[in-house]
């Protein structure tokens, strides 16, 4: 039994069933957020509509080549591709691409499982333990990660 100071603090919890109540106000911030999502991709992809783009964010996972026939990406492609084209719409051609990542934090690259990384990256990580964050992340019961870190 949970001890808490608020009748929704222990809501999702895995320790009590979930009641009507904490379904509809963790569906309203899920419908909130995939509002949000729509918005976003629909501001970044001038050839589809909102509608169109709501109609394709139904929870699926587009491959490459079915998101690039659906007008949801411009090109397919790997980061050495990305990086290349950047400095061609850059108009520079001698550039440095660093490879930032924060000690105990998310990795943000594309790569972040795996030691491949761009001929032209400088990858420095500090981390000296091996920690396996989704299984804390796990443990640590219900949440939600909304990673967007652009402008809207």
């Amino acid at each position: 039994q949970a001890v808490t100071s608020g009748p929704r603090k222990d809501m999702a919890s895995p320790l009590k069933p979930i009641d009507s109540g904490d379904v509809a106000i963790l569906q309203g911030i899920v419908d909130e957020f995939h509002c949000n999502f729509v918005d976003v991709v629909a501001a970044g992809r001038q050839n589809l509509s909102r509608e169109q783009v709501a109609a394709l964010a139904d929870g699926r996972v587009w491959t490459g080549t079915e998101a690039h026939k659906l007008g949801l990406v411009d090109e397919i492609g790997y980061l050495d591709e990305a990086l290349a084209l950047a400095k061609r719409l850059g108009g520079a051609s001698a550039v440095k691409v660093v490879m930032y990542s924060r000690p105990w934090g998310y990795r943000s690259s594309i790569y972040a499982s795996t030691d491949a990384a761009s001929p032209d990256a400088k990858a420095v990580n500090f981390n000296l333990v091996n920690l396996n964050l989704a299984e804390v992340f796990r443990l640590a019961g219900p949440q939600f990660l909304y990673l967007w870190t652009g402008r809207m």
